[in-house]
């Protein structure tokens, strides 16, 4: 993590699993049910569940939102490693599933890191994952 290792404190520049996920165990009478969430409890990032960008202090080289808060979809094909990129995942309408990495707000530390990846369907639906608009020069 560019603010530190998988336990530094991460509430002021990311949000991801932290103390607010045992509010998802409430059950509809307002008591709590099995809590399933694993999170790391010691932190609060302020937020539930998403974010709005930029809600999170910027790296030294001013990105924001790099970890956590919604897996984004990537151009790549899910293939197994290691990575080669002749090997046609990075081709224009490669068949299979697609990647995405990042982790998001349901995530600890160790999921939300751009090496981390996990794959979909391309069509899935996925209540964590969106996507990163770049705008290339």
């Amino acid at each position: 993590m560019w603010f530190g290792g998988l336990d530094a404190n991460f509430a002021p520049f990311a949000n991801m699993s932290d103390a607010t996920m045992r509010e998802l165990a409430y059950d509809t009478d307002g008591r709590y049910t099995a809590d399933l969430t694993p999170r790391d409890a010691r932190f609060n990032d302020g937020k539930l569940v998403t974010a709005e960008a930029g809600s999170y202090l910027p790296s030294a080289w001013g990105l924001r939102d790099m970890h956590g808060n919604a897996w984004e979809w990537v151009r790549s094909k899910y293939a197994p490693y290691p990575y080669a990129d002749d090997d046609g995942r990075n081709a224009d309408g490669a068949a299979g599933p697609r990647v995405v990495r990042g982790g998001s707000w349901r995530d600890r530390p160790k999921r939300c890191r751009s090496a981390y990846r996990l794959s979909y369907p391309a069509w899935r639906r996925v209540f964590n994952v969106g996507f990163r608009v770049v705008a290339e020069d």
